[in-house]
């Protein structure tokens, strides 16, 4: 798996907080998951940070179910924090 795409993915569902803030299990599902979507949705927006994080969020519904589920339990558990 591409680790560009699944820090893409990270950096989509974690807005401002830091990824250390994730457990490195919960990290590693978004990467696994999520990484193809953010080369199939987003591939425009490789290059950015800040604008595959937008891509991300704004094609949540085109997301796989695998990474849907892991999108959103990642950002329920930083919304805790």
């Amino acid at each position: 798996m591409n680790l560009i795409g699944g820090a893409l993915a990270l950096t989509a569902i974690q807005g401002v907080a830091l990824a250390s803030e994730l457990a490195p299990d919960l990290k590693q599902e978004v990467i696994s998951n999520c990484a193809p979507d953010a080369y199939r949705l987003c591939p425009q927006s490789l290059s950015s940070v800040s604008d595959a994080a937008v891509c991300m969020r704004h094609n949540r519904a085109h997301l796989t179910p695998t990474c849907r589920v892991a999108f959103d339990r990642a950002v329920r558990i930083l919304a805790q924090k």
